[in-house]
């Protein structure tokens, strides 16, 4: 039981981390992809100035990139679970 706990918290957390990386959600340019690609960004043109816009761009494309596994994830485990539920119910 509290094994199948964690793995379910486990899944909702990777699920809720794609969620807000992925471009499935309207608003997640403003509050995190933009911010994160911001600051990495940043990082990046300590080395080198003229590399900041290039590396907003980059990161920006790689926050939303890096999100949708993890929402694929979530949604495929998501169906699984539910193909055993339906499963277990038609054989009752």
């Amino acid at each position: 039981m509290i094994k199948n706990l964690g793995r379910k918290l486990k899944g909702s957390a990777i699920a809720t981390v794609g969620y807000l990386l992925s471009p499935l959600s309207w608003w997640n340019d403003l509050y995190v992809n933009i911010p994160i690609a911001y600051v990495l960004a940043w990082l990046v043109s300590l080395a080198d100035k003229r590399l900041f816009g290039v590396s907003l761009i980059f990161f920006y494309w790689m926050t939303n990139l890096a999100g949708l596994p993890q929402h694929a994830d979530r949604v495929k485990q998501m169906h699984d679970q539910l193909a055993q539920h339906v499963k277990a119910i038609s054989h009752e």
